[in-house]
Parts: C-alpha cells; sequence; structure tokens
C-alpha cells in the first residue's frame, strides 16, 4: 500500500510492504526511496518521542529511534495497523495525507489537501 502526503512543496510517499516500510521523496519529479534505517529524523522530534536519548550524539540517536520503531512496527499484528501508525505519525508532522493507493485499486485522492499539479496526483 502506499500513503501519499504534501509537506510545503514536495509530495512525500511511503510505501508499506507488509511490516517493512520504503519513504520516497520526490522533488522535482525525482524520486528518492529509502528504507527506515536511511531516513534524517529531526532532532527535536526524536527527543520529543524519545527524552531518554538526550545527550547522545545525532548518529547514535537516528539508529536506536530506527530500532525502536522497527521494534513498535513488528509488535503490530497487521498492516492495517502499521498503515494507521504510519499515517498518523506523519499527519502529526504537519504534513497531509493527498492520496491513498492498495495495489490492484485505482488511488484514492483526497482532494481537499491537495493544490496544484503533481504528475498523476493531477486533480
Amino acid at each position: 500500500m502506499r500513503l501519499v502526503f504534501k509537506a510545503g512543496a514536495e509530495l512525500i510517499s511511503v510505501e508499506i510492504l507488509g511490516k517493512e516500510i520504503y519513504f520516497m521523496k520526490i522533488v522535482n519529479n525525482i524520486p528518492n526511496l529509502l528504507p527506515l534505517s536511511k531516513i534524517n529524523f529531526p532532532t527535536q522530534g526524536m527527543l520529543s518521542k524519545f527524552p531518554d536519548l538526550e545527550g547522545k550524539d545525532y548518529v547514535e540517536m537516528k539508529e536506536i529511534t530506527a530500532k525502536r520503531i522497527r521494534e513498535h512496527i513488528n509488535s503490530m499484528n497487521t498492516q492495517d495497523e502499521v498503515v494507521e501508525y504510519v499515517r498518523k505519525e506523519i499527519e502529526s508532522l504537519g504534513t497531509k495525507l493527498v492520496g491513498i493507493h492498495k495495489p490492484g485499486f485505482r488511488p484514492i485522492i483526497i482532494k481537499e489537501n491537495l493544490e496544484g499539479s503533481y504528475g498523476r496526483w493531477t486533480y
């Protein structure tokens, strides 16, 4: 399943395959696919979720954060739980969900959250 979020002028696509999560940041129509371990988390975001990381260097904080998120996702029973968790976490960062695409189905576009034209996500 793919979730597409709008963050400013960028679209961020999250590909969820079972319990595996890949992020695709689309800038100037160039996709960059990254696994969870390669995401650059904001320092303040990591500290707000995991206050015990304060005082550690960025690389160590990033590794621990990715590990904890992976453990939390692995504890979930279904892909739908993973999708809902990812949606809530990403929307809490101020992004807007603009599209949902389940394999074998047409994409669902949320028009009120999408302003302008973004390739195949045009309305």
